[in-house]
C-alpha cells in the first residue's frame, strides 16, 4: 500500500511523519482508501502514583491495588498489576487488568491473597507470607511504564516480648520505669499500649493506657504515679498489650508496683528480772529485747532492723553506714561492761527504704 500525503509515497517500510490525519490507500482489487489520524508516540506513560504496602491478618480479605497514571500523546491503553509471592517472578503469577474508577481517576484492581501463585510451584493459598504486585501502564501506541511495585505482608501470628525489668518493683517515689522487648519477623512491630490500674481504687474504676512507639525492639514505659492516681499509694499493677502491623495482639508479662511512701511501726521492749515504772534491771550484759514490727504494704519478713547501743547512736549521722539485720521478734544484744544506765535504740526499715523513727528502751 502507499501512504497518501500531498503525494503519493510507496510503503516500503517504517516511514517518518508528523502528525496528522492521512489517508492510507490498500492496493488491491477495489483500491480502496481509508482515513485515520497518525500521531508518532515514543514516551511511556507518566507516573502519577501507586497504593502504599500493606499489612492483614484476615486470610478472606481482598486486597485493592491502585495506580494513578497519564499520557499525554496516544492515551492510555490500559494498566496491568501481576501478583506474585515467593521470591522473585519466574514462572508464574496472577494477572489482572485494572479497572479505571473516573471517581478516584486511579486504575484499580481487586485480589483474594488465596488466588495468588507461588512463583515456583504455580500453588495457591501459600498463606502467610510476602505478596508482590508489580503494576505496568501502557499507552496505545504500545509503549509500557513500570509504575512500581506495591507489598502486601499477610501475617497471622501475634508479636512476642520480654519484659526486661523487674516484674516486681518496690518504689518510694512515683517514678517508674519498666521496659518491654518486643518483636514480629514477618510485619514488624506498630506499637505497645501499657494497661495501668491501681489496686486500691478498683481496675474498672481506675485503669488508663499509654501507647509507646520505637525505632528498635525496646519500649520504654516513664510512669508518674501521681499523673492519674494522685494521693493513692499501695499497688499497682501494668500490663503491656503488643500489636504488630498486621493488628496481631499478644499480652505481655505484668508488672507489680508497691508505691509505699509510709514507714513502719513497730516497738521494743527489755525482758527484765526487775523494773518499776522509771526502769528495769537486769543481772547481766547479755540482755533480750522483744520487738514488734508492721508495715501497711511491705510484709514482715521484707522488714530489715538496726540495734544501736547509746554511744552507736550518738555518733550517727545521714551519711552513717548501718547495718541492718532482717527483722525477728526476739534478739539478744550485749551491753558495755559493768554496772550502771544502759540505752539501745532500734529503727525499722520497709521494703522500698522507708525508714521508722528510733524507739528506746
Amino acid at each position: 500500500g502507499v501512504i497518501i500525503g500531498p503525494e503519493e509515497i510507496p510503503y516500503t517500510g517504517e516511514v517518518t511523519i508528523r502528525p496528522g490525519y492521512y489517508y492510507i490507500k490498500v492496493d488491491g482489487p477495489t483500491n480502496n482508501i481509508y482515513s485515520a489520524y497518525i500521531a508518532p508516540d515514543g514516551v511511556a506513560p507518566t507516573n502519577l502514583g501507586i497504593g502504599d504496602s500493606g499489612y492483614t491478618s484476615n486470610p478472606e480479605q481482598e486486597v485493592t491495588i491502585w495506580a494513578k497514571t497519564e499520557d499525554s500523546l496516544s492515551g492510555i491503553d490500559h494498566v496491568q498489576i501481576n501478583a506474585w509471592t515467593n521470591g522473585s517472578w519466574t514462572n508464574y503469577c496472577a494477572s489482572k487488568e485494572a479497572v479505571y474508577n473516573a471517581a478516584t481517576g486511579r486504575y484499580e484492581a481487586s485480589f483474594g491473597l488465596a488466588e495468588i501463585p507461588d512463583t515456583v510451584s504455580g500453588a495457591t493459598s501459600n498463606g502467610e507470607g510476602t505478596y508482590s504486585f508489580d503494576v505496568y501502564a501502557y499507552d496505545k501506541a504500545g509503549n509500557r511504564k513500570i509504575l512500581g511495585s506495591v507489598t502486601i505482608y499477610y501475617d497471622t501470628t501475634a508479636p512476642t516480648s520480654t519484659l526486661i525489668t523487674n516484674s516486681t518493683i518496690y518504689t518510694k517515689t512515683n517514678n517508674v520505669t519498666i521496659t518491654v522487648n518486643a518483636t514480629d519477623e514477618l510485619s514488624g512491630m506498630n506499637n505497645v499500649n501499657f494497661m495501668i490500674w491501681s489496686e486500691t481504687l478498683g481496675k474498672e474504676e481506675s485503669i488508663y493506657s499509654k501507647i509507646i512507639t520505637s525505632d528498635t525492639d525496646t519500649y520504654t514505659l516513664s510512669l508518674d504515679l501521681s499523673e492519674k492516681f494522685a494521693g493513692t499509694t499501695g499497688k499497682f499493677y501494668v500490663v503491656p498489650y503488643i500489636s504488630d502491623k498486621a493488628l496481631n495482639t499478644s499480652w505481655g508479662t505484668q508488672t507489680t508496683i508497691y508505691y509505699d511512701t509510709t514507714a513502719p511501726t513497730g516497738s521494743m521492749s527489755i525482758e527484765a528480772n526487775y523494773e518499776n515504772d522509771e526502769h528495769k534491771y537486769v543481772n547481766s550484759n547479755t540482755i533480750t529485747i522483744s520487738l514488734t514490727a508492721t508495715d501497711n504494704i511491705s510484709a514482715t519478713s521484707d522488714i530489715k532492723m538496726a540495734i544501736l547501743n547509746e554511744e552507736e547512736f550518738s555518733s550517727i549521722t545521714l551519711d552513717s553506714e548501718i547495718e541492718w539485720l532482717n527483722y525477728t521478734e526476739t534478739v539478744e544484744v550485749q551491753s558495755s561492761e559493768g554496772d550502771g544506765l544502759k540505752k539501745f535504740y532500734i529503727v525499722f526499715k520497709d521494703k522500698v527504704g522507708n525508714q521508722s523513727l528510733y524507739f528506746t528502751n
